[in-house]
């Protein structure tokens, strides 16, 4: 006996759901692709044009990105993972 969730209408919702979560995926992975393409052509043509000024550049924008993340996004460090835990293990009364 089959069962109830494969056939029907269930069926057609979830073939949906599936294809334009891949969809999605899709096109987020070749917006990525896009994104580093861009990135490096950008990074050649910027030591081409500019040189050893490129060993000044890329620290500073290092240096730069830190600032921004420590003075506007404070609670961004971290990998995430002992957050995760945290809340597997706790009660969120104890969190908060």
């Amino acid at each position: 006996m089959r069962n109830k969730f494969f056939q029907g209408e269930s069926r057609e919702f979830f073939d949906i759901q599936f294809l334009l979560l891949a969809a999605i995926v899709g096109l987020a992975s070749a917006g990525f692709t896009y994104a580093v393409n861009f990135a490096e052509k950008f990074c050649h043509d910027f030591y081409t044009s500019y040189g050893l000024l490129t060993y000044i550049y890329i620290p500073a924008m290092f240096v730069f990105i830190v600032w921004m993340l420590k003075k506007y996004f404070p609670y961004s460090d971290g990998s995430g993972l002992p957050q995760g835990y945290a809340v597997d293990i706790f009660d969120n009364e104890r969190l908060q």
